[in-house]
């Protein structure tokens, strides 16, 4: 199975050493219904895709994409994370 981590990880470039981590919005308060199947299309498991929305950790750049992409095809990453730092 293609999942979107998959797909947009050959986009994205692969995570170089200084890059920054990104942390979902919680001013959005933003759940996701079905996060099962949500996890498997995206290509992590639940409970990380939950931690993310709780904002309990942070991920990489092509997670928070491909979460971004499977919430919303025309969204910007900024719509949805924030840069750690920042």
């Amino acid at each position: 199975m293609l999942t979107l981590l998959k797909l947009y990880s050959k986009i994205i470039s692969n995570r170089k050493v200084g890059d920054k981590m990104y942390k979902f919005r919680q001013d959005l308060n933003f759940k996701i219904k079905h996060q099962e199947i949500a996890a498997k299309e995206i290509g992590i498991t639940q409970p990380t895709l939950s931690n993310i929305i709780n904002g309990k950790v942070s991920c990489r750049k092509v997670v928070a994409y491909c979460i971004t992409k499977y919430i919303d095809i025309n969204a910007e990453i900024e719509d949805y994370f924030v840069k750690e730092g920042e």
